[in-house]
């Protein structure tokens, strides 16, 4: 019996599965992944700690298939989007931490770049932001000596997790991202599917550091893991791998006919943060608030999507349990509410709110002040 291997490296944990080609899961595996917290909204993860944890989890659901009797044929890699690795291209070392999507520690660094701001979004499909890696990259390279120049003489490499995982399980063979993971670092143009001199100009970012972008279902080259040699055929970002995943066709059909005239349905994923997905088709469509960006690439064709963002979702639950001490029962937290008189809404702005359409950089208690549309957000984005 023949399957494909999935890894989906995200915020809290390192995921591998093994499915059947008919969709039927043999074994699935996970490894948990410690963040940090730092002061001035800095959060972070250790890229050791990253691959190792993907290596586990790795390494265990393909050991699982193939007691079950399943030899896998090629795989897939999905992670989160916007936490990014710089590392030496002679050692495979990290030169520092990873700084993650919810890092927001260079939000002076925009603001300093604020009168850009149209231009950015024109180009990236993005509010320009500290979640996005651009300015974290720019600041890392300037705030440990030596690094801009190493990174100009190509000695550094830059990626998204998905990127540096591939780096390392392909033996340093292929430094390689996707349009949409390279969509999440504010230097990729989403209209030429490339890096953008102007961007890489306006953030001091040397192209030589930045992977070759390949398509989101192409060669990502040979995995050597565990005595094994396995194809990777898929790189995407962690909600695309999902829309992907749960809608099918539906997400994956990026032509002008029927389907790209149709209401485009949506994808509501909840994960440490929350996203809502709306695949736009060959039309990159743009709404105010809301995100514009890329749901795959394949051999010249592209499928576009709108996507609004909370940045806390279950990452909420785990502070709830902690604040209520019910740590280790999060079922408790629904019967705490359930038995609560009247009713009470939460917007989680630990990390900002995200979705432009409440409260651009609303943060704290900042995110329980703003009244929600008179409408769900995905009729507005579907209208």
């Amino acid at each position: 019996m023949k399957g494909i291997l999935a890894l989906d490296q995200g915020t809290s944990s390192s995921k591998a599965a093994v499915l059947t080609l008919s969709g039927r899961l043999v074994s699935v595996e996970r490894a948990s992944l410690h963040t940090r917290h730092g002061r001035g909204g800095v959060v972070e993860q250790d890229p050791r700690e990253i691959l190792a944890s993907q290596r586990r989890a790795l390494v265990a659901a393909l050991r699982s298939a193939q007691a079950a009797g399943v030899d896998v044929i090629s795989a897939g890699v999905a992670s989160q989007r916007s936490t990014f690795v710089i590392w030496e291209r002679s050692t495979g070392r990290a030169v520092s931490a990873a700084p993650t999507w919810q890092s927001t520690g260079t939000r002076d660094l925009c603001e300093g770049l604020s009168g850009h701001a149209g231009m950015v979004r024109r180009l990236t499909g993005l509010p320009l932001s500290p979640h996005y890696s651009a300015t974290k990259v720019a600041r890392l390279l300037d705030s440990h000596r030596g690094l801009r120049r190493r990174a100009e003489r190509g000695e550094l490499l830059f990626g998204n997790v998905a990127t540096f995982l591939v780096w390392h399980f392909t033996g340093g063979s292929v430094h390689a991202t996707d349009p949409t993971q390279a969509a999440r670092t504010q230097l990729f143009n989403i209209g030429s599917l490339d890096w953008d001199d102007r961007l890489l100009s306006l953030f001091h970012v040397p192209r030589a550091l930045l992977p070759e972008v390949r398509d989101s279902i192409g060669d990502f080259g040979t995995m050597k893991i565990d005595g094994r040699k396995i194809p990777i055929k898929a790189m995407l970002g962690d909600q695309q791998a999902a829309l992907v995943g749960a809608m099918g066709s539906i997400a994956g059909d990026a032509g002008s006919g029927a389907n790209s005239s149709r209401r485009p349905m949506a994808l509501v994923n909840y994960g440490t943060g929350s996203f809502v997905l709306v695949p736009t088709f060959a039309t990159a469509v743009r709404r105010t608030g809301l995100l514009t960006s890329l749901a795959w690439t394949r051999s010249r064709r592209r499928c576009y999507l709108l996507e609004g963002t909370i940045n806390a979702s279950s990452s909420l639950l785990e502070w709830l349990s902690r604040e209520l001490g019910v740590r280790g029962d999060l079922r408790a937290i629904e019967r705490l509410c359930r038995e609560a008189p009247g009713s009470a809404s939460i917007f989680p702005a630990f990390r900002e709110l995200g979705s432009m359409h409440l409260a651009p950089g609303a943060t704290g208690m900042q995110g329980f002040l703003w009244n929600m549309p008179e409408e769900g957000l995905v009729a507005d984005i579907t209208r």
